[in-house]
Formats: structure tokens, sequence, C-alpha cells
């Protein structure tokens, strides 16, 4: 079968399934008497319509596989990857999430950096069965390389990792002590890349580092640090206009 027909007919598929499982679900709902069904929802396909489908993906991703490997090409790599993060095949979301770093992965190794991010944004929205911190810091890894390649959404994604490992060693020590612990390490960090992109006029890294500094005063004297806040602020609204 032709590279380009089967990567088409994925493709078409990622589009198609989902709404076959929405209307499914939607019907089911309806007779549950959780809501009234829409009139084009009321006419959800059979159950066995929905299992050939699903089978026929199955069956193209198979093949699509073989030549995405076979020719490492990127665009299919990457194609991959989202078909699994979505986990369109409905198999376990363990399953399904670690496809889709194996497809990601080598799509990053042939040079897509789009593969970085997501990789990246998978663990850090806690995907798998590791802890947080760890989960946390795959996800940086992935990021900074991106970085590298000069994807400037990482560096936003960053900031919010670095930020979320702050506020997971604040709250586990506020539980364990009682006591608020201010990780300077990761706060600093987080402001290293906001202030990456707070200086290319971006009102939302100056937003978010208005927050940091009026929140957690950052190791340095109150009056300064809120000084620093009302700071990002005025920036904020001003590169907002």
């Amino acid at each position: 079968m032709n590279k380009l027909i089967i990567y088409s007919f994925a493709l078409t598929l990622t589009t198609l399934i989902n709404p076959l499982l929405k209307a499914s679900e939607a019907s089911e709902n309806a007779h549950q008497g959780n809501f009234v069904a829409d009139s084009h929802m009321a006419s959800a396909p059979e159950e066995n319509s929905r299992e050939i489908i699903l089978e026929q993906a199955q069956n193209t991703i198979s093949h699509f596989k073989s030549i995405a490997e076979k020719d490492n090409d990127k665009e299919a790599l990457f194609s991959l990857g989202k078909f699994y993060r979505d986990n369109v095949l409905e198999i376990t979301s363990s399953q399904s999430y670690a496809e889709a770093i194996y497809w990601f992965r080598l799509a990053a190794a042939q040079g897509e950096v789009l593969a970085l991010h997501e990789a990246g944004v998978m663990y850090q929205s806690l995907k798998f069965k590791i802890p947080k911190l760890d989960s946390y810091k795959e996800a940086i890894k992935y990021f900074e390389r991106a970085v590298l390649k000069g994807h400037q959404d990482s560096k936003w994604e960053l900031g919010k990792t670095y930020l979320a490992i702050h506020s997971e060693l604040f709250n586990n020590e506020l539980k364990q002590s009682g006591k608020r612990y201010y990780d300077l390490g990761s706060l600093n960090s987080a402001i290293y890349w906001f202030k990456q992109l707070a200086d290319t006029g971006d009102s939302e890294a100056c937003y978010e580092l208005g927050i940091i500094y009026k929140h957690y005063k950052c190791g340095i004297l109150d009056e300064l640090a809120d000084k620093e806040a009302d700071k990002w602020f005025t920036l904020a609204a001003a590169y907002k206009q």
C-alpha cells in the first residue's frame, strides 16, 4: 500500500473515531436519563460498527507503524505519537501513553521538535504512574531539549514546571511539619524562564512573575519583593494593551 495513502488514512481515522465514540457515549447517557440527546446524536452507530472501525484503525496503524519505522519519517512518527496520546484505539491509558512516548522519542530523534515538547507536556501532566517530582523532572528534560532547538513555547512550560516543583515541595513540607518551605532553586529557575519570555513583551509571563514575587517573596525582603511584583504587574498591563 502506498505510504501517502496509509498516512492519509491514519490521520482521517483519528478525526473520525472520536466523534463515533462520543456519539455512542451520548446515546448511552441519553438512555440512562442523564440528559436529552441532541437530534444528531439520537442515531448513534451500532456497537458492531464501532468495533469494525476500531479494528480498521488498528490494522491501518499497524501498517503505518511499519512504514514509519522503516523510513524514519518524522511527521509519520510524530502523528503516531499523537494518535496514541489521544488513545484513539481505546487501549489502557498506561499502554497508550507508553506508546505515545515511544513514538515521540523516535520523532524527536529525527529532528521533530514538537515531539520533544509534546513528550514534556505528557510528563508535566502526570500521565505516568511515577512520583510527581520524578515526572516533573522528566518533563524538564524534554522541554529543555526543545528550547535548545528553538521551540519558544517550551520556555513557558519550563517556567510552569519549575513552579509546580516548588508547589509540590512547599505542600509536602507544610503537611509534614506545618512549616512553610520555599525552594529557591525551583523558584529561581521558574523566574529565569518567565523572564526569558517577559523580555520579548509577553504579558502573561510578566503577570506570572508578579504572582511569584507577590506570594513567594523569593528570598528577598518583603518590601523589595512587593516592589518587584508591582513592576511586573505594571509591565504585564502595559504589554497587554
